[in-house]
């Protein structure tokens, strides 16, 4: 189980908790709305917000 983390880093420590960065990676999989046609980190932004 050591060998599996990470080790202690230098800088702040991260924002976002795991379960934020995972509800963010599984929308960036869905299909965009209709009047986009990709995701853009705008568009993905707000709508990260918006939910």
């Amino acid at each position: 189980e050591e060998m599996l983390s990470d080790r202690a880093r230098s800088g702040t420590p991260g924002k976002f908790t795991p379960e934020q960065l995972c509800r963010v990676m599984r929308l960036a999989c869905e299909s965009p709305p209709e009047h986009i046609s990709h995701w853009s980190h705008a568009d993905l932004a707000r709508e990260v917000i918006k939910r």
